[in-house]
């Protein structure tokens, strides 16, 4: 291959490169994470919580429930005779409903209709411990900001809109940019003659 054609697919290269920094973020998982913990600090007041009480995600996001107590928990969507009047609001999906999770283990749900999840756990009860999951649609999420929602003993806190898409990967430009540069300059080492 001659000079000309190496700097011409070095060129191709480095610019394929740099476009494929510019590439939208597609199929970007996103979502939420909650913990099960017990009594202060982790909690408001002695017992067991989900902190955040309260998280927002976006339709397809996915959120994660992670059993950092000594006690084992559950994950289960409200009925008004389990949560003391509370229903189980007004998001289409199904769940979440996760078998007893044991200290250090999660439990994973994606929720795709948009509403409210009300959830609690069946084995310290409503009143100890339970939380609400937001679903926007994605494009009304953009400009949504996260629910705060304060219950007894749930070590309720405010979290921001979690997990809205970035748009464009700005990480993606600088690899992109720093690919074009390297081909640029192996490019450019090969062109200079031998001595």
């Amino acid at each position: 291959m001659g000079g000309s054609a190496r700097w011409g697919l070095a060129a191709a290269t480095a610019a394929i490169a740099a476009i494929g920094g510019l590439t939208p973020l597609v199929g970007h998982a996103a979502g939420a994470s909650v913990s099960m913990k017990e009594d202060p600090p982790g909690c408001t007041k002695s017992g067991y919580c989900f902190t955040p009480a309260s998280v927002s995600v976006s339709s397809g996001d996915q959120v994660t429930w992670t059993d950092q107590s000594d006690a084992n928990h559950t994950v289960t969507r409200c009925t008004p005779s389990a949560c003391n009047g509370v229903g189980p609001g007004t998001g289409a999906d199904t769940g979440p409903n996760s078998a007893q999770i044991s200290q250090g283990n999660t439990f994973s749900m994606s929720f795709t209709g948009a509403g409210t999840y009300n959830y609690y756990c069946t084995v310290h009860g409503y009143a100890v411990m339970h939380g609400t999951v937001t679903v926007a649609t994605a494009s009304s999420h953009d400009t949504a900001q996260g629910s705060s929602g304060s219950s007894a003993g749930s070590g309720a806190s405010t979290t921001p809109a979690a997990g809205a898409d970035p748009g464009w990967l700005p990480g993606g430009l600088l690899v992109g940019t720093g690919a074009a540069l390297l081909g640029g300059a192996v490019a450019l080492r090969r062109r200079r003659p031998t001595a």
